[in-house]
């Protein structure tokens, strides 16, 4: 079974509003569930998700967000088109809520009720939710997301979210190093 916080997190964010161009395809949904949760970790050390995040191709994925996605479909929470990007190239995946009311009780079990996300939760969601779908394309936000800790880890390795601090420091140089070797 999935992660049920991620699974809410991901009911949420296929419920937002967007422009058809800027339908919700893998990479940007990934790249929402990443900047939420390590907004939420530099913030109060801890993710929404509780997810732990690999690096893949296209920048850190939620471990477990296929079969979250899985699950949700099952139970007619989400739902899975397809539309053709042409900046790819490609036929995506895009996902689209469909509502909480169509989850039959049978499919909830009772030791496990749906997780609600706080209105904080939300918030930052809102705001990855806008800078990724609203601001950005699947490409543009990608390369933001390959920065200094996605580079130094191996594909498939876990990228730890106390290690976007990083990201937020920005370039090494010989001075920095200098400096600190001189300290």
């Amino acid at each position: 079974m999935a992660n049920q916080k991620l699974k809410a997190c991901i009911a949420y964010i296929c419920q937002k509003e967007r422009p058809q161009q800027s339908a919700l395809d893998p990479v940007k949904l990934n790249k929402v569930l990443w900047y939420s949760d390590a907004s939420s970790y530099m913030d109060t050390r801890a993710s929404i998700t509780g997810s732990k995040y690999i690096r893949k191709p296209r920048g850190p994925v939620a471990k477990g967000m296929m079969a979250a996605i899985g699950e949700l479909e099952r139970s007619n929470v989400i739902t899975i088109g397809r539309r053709y990007d042409e900046s790819v190239g490609a036929w995506l995946e895009t996902y689209d809520f469909t509502g909480r009311e169509q989850v039959a009780s049978d499919d909830i079990e009772d030791d496990d009720p749906p997780i609600e996300l706080t209105a904080g939760e939300k918030e930052r969601l809102d705001a990855a939710h806008k800078k990724v779908c609203l601001e950005s394309d699947s490409d543009s936000i990608s390369e933001r997301t390959h920065g200094e800790i996605w580079n130094l880890a191996s594909d498939g390795e876990e990228i730890p979210l106390f290690a976007a601090y990083a990201e937020c420091l920005g370039r090494i140089t010989k001075e920095h190093v200098q400096a600190a070797s001189a300290a």
